[in-house]
């Protein structure tokens, strides 16, 4: 009997301080108003053409919250910009320790280890525990830990601090530029959005309407969701979960785009 395989949890594959360097050279070289396709963001950020490694840079920013796909497009997040253009002091601080805890993996480390020593194991632990590659593990460790240490929430001692910018309580949030999240499918305004998508639709009948919509090269993923009634919390999880998934998967399909090219 063949077992079943879990999925890898999803990770940056930059660490936060490169990450937003990155996002710095975007911001010189395109600006930070308006969306852009891949291949746009690639070359403002640094790479010369679409790769396996340009991909996941893409990718990375994303997982930091710091750009939102809209489809093909990606746009400066609100977190972005709070970064690149503080409108008062501390502001850019404060979006770094957001963005280090934005990644899933990073975050459940966070919420696992808060107030603990980082096992010396830990790249066992991500492997049992989270399926990434035994081969890959321990360079995630060091990406975890360096994001922490530049966010200021992992001391030289390896204790993991608990964040100034954890305090955000559950509510509706507007994910880049108009686009919201439906009141269904909040989430914690600490995490990453679960999937950028078109804004909500609503006909005379009180139908809502959720798209995601991904495509690269040779494929496309397309992940539709109405509901005219309203959902039990169980449901709404299995909902949030399935569009998870969805936004997973399309990572890797985008960073397969860059190794076939």
């Amino acid at each position: 009997m063949t077992r079943p395989t879990s999925r890898s949890t999803s990770y940056p594959s930059l660490d936060l301080e490169e990450a937003l360097n990155r996002l710095t050279a975007m911001k010189d070289a395109i600006g930070v108003n308006g969306k852009f396709n891949r291949e746009t963001v690639i070359v403002a950020i640094g790479y010369k053409s679409l790769s396996g490694a340009s991909a996941r840079a893409v990718a990375s920013l994303v997982h930091y919250g710091l750009l939102i796909r809209y489809k093909d497009l990606y746009a400066l997040s609100e977190l972005g910009r709070q970064y690149l253009m503080p409108l008062r002091e501390g502001e850019d601080s404060e979006a770094i320790e957001v963005a280090a805890i934005m990644p899933k993996l990073f975050r459940k480390v966070y919420d696992d280890y808060q107030g603990q020593v980082l096992p010396r194991q830990l790249h066992n632990i991500l492997s049992v525990k989270y399926s990434i590659q035994s081969k890959v593990a321990p360079t995630v460790v060091k990406t975890i830990e360096s994001t922490f240490k530049f966010a200021g929430i992992l001391s030289d001692k390896g204790v993991v601090a608990r964040s100034n910018q954890e305090e955000v309580k559950d509510e509706e949030v507007t994910v880049g530029h108009g686009y919201e999240q439906d009141v269904d499918f909040v989430i914690n305004s600490a995490e990453p959005p679960i999937f950028a998508r078109e804004p909500k639709k609503l006909n005379e009948a009180g139908v809502s309407q959720q798209n995601v919509t991904h495509s690269g090269l040779g494929w496309s993923l397309t992940v539709t969701f109405k509901k005219s009634r309203d959902l039990t919390p169980a449901l709404r999880k299995k909902v949030r979960l399935m569009l998870e998934t969805a936004e997973d998967l399309a990572d890797d399909l985008y960073s397969a785009d860059g190794e076939n090219v």
